[in-house]
């Protein structure tokens, strides 16, 4: 590109703040405006993107107020209204590009926009945001582009100069990452949180200290040797005797109780298919799982 592209960012949470600095150091994009909850988290900013101006109005209405490409970070259950009220302005969008960067829903949300002819397509970062983080939070992570892929040339050229990379879903492949992302993530510290808890519950306060060692270890199996090559435990041996002491254990904490019995009909499958376990392990293993669940 020979011009600088004006960008603007409407929500300016952790996620949008590190789009926000991503594209302040941008050498093909130049941050537009900013729009926010209240009108004082906006402004509005000079053709160089240095000088910030005050935002005199509260949300975007006119065509001095957004940049050729719009990038809306914004609560999944926000989106939709933001999009309606965004279709309602004068603002000619027949000239503009509108991308989300929402995990939960695809470009379609983007209809509206869509109808008074702005290209669309959503962005969806593979990796957790919290506020203070800024573009070098992107070096590495990867990015789900679905929709107008006409789009797709200036989204890649917007964060692979930053370390990202990109891949092109479907919608159906969209939320199937994002499903994937929750257990990865989200649930991933539920269970570190469950750990954590046994440890201390047993009055060991530096518990998952003791446990950084086996938690990278066995991350790094699993990018080295892929998860189902990974798996070790006593699941993976057939160990029921241990299983049942934990099971004894943990009667007493029905979430911990129930999450080990259904990881662990997980790990069965596991340990079976990767030839850990044979038949008649893996039979009694899963009934004596199973049975727990009558009981």
């Amino acid at each position: 590109m020979n011009q600088t592209v004006p960008v603007s960012v409407i929500g300016p949470g952790a996620l949008g703040s590190a789009m926000i600095d991503l594209v302040s150091r941008h050498s093909s994009f130049t941050l537009a405006s900013v729009w926010g909850c209240t009108q004082s988290d906006s402004y509005i900013l000079d053709s160089a993107g240095k000088e910030k101006k005050p935002a005199d109005k509260p949300k975007p209405s006119n065509d001095n107020d957004l940049g050729d490409l719009t990038i809306l970070s914004v609560p999944d259950d926000k989106l939709a209204g933001i999009v309606r009220q965004l279709s309602k302005t004068a603002i000619q969008w027949d000239r503009r590009s509108v991308i989300h960067l929402s995990g939960s829903v695809d470009s379609s949300i983007l209809k509206p926009l869509a109808e008074h002819g702005a290209k669309t397509a959503s962005m969806h970062p593979l990796q957790t945001f919290t506020r203070g983080d800024g573009a070098d939070r992107f070096k590495g992570i990867w990015f789900s582009l679905q929709g107008g892929d006409e789009l797709f040339p200036m989204l890649n050229q917007l964060v692979t100069p930053f370390g990202a990379q990109t891949k092109v879903l479907t919608s159906d492949q969209k939320s199937a990452m994002h499903l994937a992302a929750v257990f990865a993530s989200n649930y991933l510290v539920s269970l570190m949180d469950v750990a954590e808890q046994i440890s201390k519950d047993a009055g060991i306060n530096d518990g998952l200290e003791m446990l950084n060692p086996i938690i990278h270890q066995t991350l790094h199996n699993i990018f080295e040797k892929g998860a189902r090559q990974s798996l070790s435990g006593p699941v993976a041996r057939g160990d029921q005797t241990t299983i049942a002491a934990h099971l004894k254990r943990l009667q007493n904490n029905s979430d911990h109780f129930n999450l080990y019995r259904q990881l662990g009909l997980i790990a069965s499958q596991i340990a079976t298919s990767s030839g850990q376990l044979d038949e008649e392990v893996f039979r009694k293993v899963r009934t004596q799982l199973k049975s727990q669940f009558d009981e």
